[in-house]
């Protein structure tokens, strides 16, 4: 084993995520693909509801279904995705207001640009080599964007991440 803990966080919209167990004495997978026994030791549920964050030990997490939870009533719109694969370059930061049709960056030289007025929420790295279909950017519509600092569900991944590792939410240990 090369870890004591390993945490599969990449959260795949597709295929099923390899056994990474013999790399380290837990190995912790987040959302659809994991199942502990097959190909972790325990997963987290990702999916919205009342059990986003649970640790499960015995069941995998529910399939991927729907789509992006809407902001504003805006759902999938607020995405910008590759229509190609290439080496992504932007100087854009999170958090900068952007308008509707604004260039934000180049993939493969070919301007890519804010789907709908609002602050990017998520960004893609400059110099990322990126495949067609991945997302880019994300805009938030709203008028008091939440763009910094851990939002409701990755904050409750995370408390499942460490209630798997034996740390209680909230108590500090």
């Amino acid at each position: 084993m090369l870890f004591d803990v390993l945490v599969d966080a990449t959260m795949r919209r597709q295929g099923v995520p390899p056994d990474r167990r013999e790399l380290a004495g837990v190995f912790i997978g987040l959302g659809p693909g994991y199942a502990p026994g097959r190909n972790c030791h325990v997963a987290i549920e990702t999916q919205w509801g009342e059990f986003m964050g649970r640790v499960l030990r015995d069941h995998a997490p529910a399939e991927r279904s729907g789509g992006p939870r809407p902001l504003a009533g805006i759902a999938r719109e607020r995405f910008a995705v590759a229509p190609c694969s290439g080496v992504w370059r932007s100087a854009a930061a999170l958090g900068q207001a952007v308008q509707a049709g604004e260039e934000i960056g180049k993939l493969a030289g070919v301007a890519m640009r804010a789907p709908i007025s609002g602050h990017l929420r998520g960004l893609t790295r400059d110099g990322v080599e990126v495949t067609a279909g991945q997302r880019l950017l994300e805009v938030d519509p709203r008028s008091e964007p939440q763009i910094f600092g851990l939002g409701e569900r990755p904050a409750a991944i995370a408390i499942g991440v460490a209630e798997a590792l034996g740390f209680r939410a909230g108590d500090g240990q």
